[in-house]
Parts: C-alpha cells; sequence; structure tokens
C-alpha cells in the first residue's frame, strides 16, 4: 500500500496531526471508481466514488441496458445525479446523505495511529412531507402539534392502524 504523502508530511512537520485535514489519495486517483447498488422492487439507488462524468456514463449505460435487454425505460426525469454530502437523495420515502468530511474527526485510534474516522450513511425521514400528510389526514392542528382524533373512537383497532398506516 502506497503511503499519503501528505500524511507523512503532516507527521513530520507537526508530531501529531490530530484536527488536521489529510485528503486520502484516493480522492486524487482519476482512474478509481468504486460503485455499489440497492434494488427494491423497480426503484435502485447506485451509490458511486468518481466523478460527475462518470456518474452521467453509468446512467447512460443503465438507460441503454433497460431499453435494450429488459424493454424497460428510465425517466431521466425522475433520475437525479447528487453529491451525497452536500444533497440528499430520496429513495423509498428516505433521505439518504452521507456526513461531510469536515464533521469527521481526525484522532489516534487504540495502536497509536492518526486515522480519520470514515463518512457515516444517513437516513432520515423528510419531516417536512410527514408533517404535511398528517396536517392533510386531520393528524395535527393548526399550529402542527399533535391533535386527539375523536372521530376514533368508536372504530376497530384495525381500522385506526390502517388509517395510520395511509400517512406513509
Amino acid at each position: 500500500k502506497k503511503a499519503n504523502p501528505e500524511y507523512t508530511k503532516m507527521c513530520r512537520q507537526h508530531g501529531r496531526a490530530v484536527g488536521k485535514s489529510i485528503n486520502t489519495s484516493i480522492a486524487n486517483d482519476k482512474n478509481f471508481v468504486r460503485v455499489a447498488y440497492v434494488r427494491y422492487v423497480d426503484n435502485f439507488l447506485v451509490g458511486v466514488i468518481g466523478s460527475k462524468e462518470t456518474c452521467t456514463k453509468i446512467r447512460e449505460e443503465i438507460k441503454a441496458f433497460l431499453e435494450k435487454q429488459l424493454d424497460m425505460t428510465l425517466n431521466i426525469d425522475k433520475t437525479h445525479i447528487t453529491h451525497s454530502t452536500t444533497e440528499k437523495a430520496l429513495f423509498l420515502g428516505y433521505e439518504i446523505s452521507c456526513t461531510p468530511k469536515s464533521k469527521m474527526p481526525i484522532e489516534y485510534d487504540s495502536r497509536k495511529r492518526l486515522v480519520r474516522k470514515t463518512t457515516l450513511t444517513v437516513m432520515n425521514a423528510p419531516i417536512k412531507r410527514v408533517v404535511e400528510r398528517l396536517q392533510q389526514k386531520g393528524f395535527l392542528n393548526k399550529k402542527n402539534q399533535p391533535t386527539r382524533c375523536g372521530r376514533y373512537i368508536n372504530t376497530d383497532l384495525w381500522n385506526i392502524v390502517e388509517s395510520y398506516k395511509s400517512i406513509e
């Protein structure tokens, strides 16, 4: 494994590099690309570590594959290329993003080696959308606070659960 020259230089100059910024050598390698995907029924999310041009090429290859091999079409209007640390991708009702590198500290591990904690994938519910749906269904008052739903007092448990599930 090739040593990161920035890391070596920082350690020689300062001894310790806690709180300093160290770029990875992978980020500077234009030939490095990592691709991962998740699929659920007809929805899929493709994660790419690489350039935006690479993402565009991959999207075009997926579009061509779907059209030629599966006789399906890819809706380009719904297909977005986003940067995971600055934007959020909506997938199966969740907002998916990554924590930015600036929030990931550089620390010494148990073996006294300097390491940066990797970015974490974050899955959040789109709260604004959930609140809007709750208000539309009558579960919130005008101040967007939960309110009692007296209309369900004589309804059986199964129908109450089905009514709440309709908010998804």
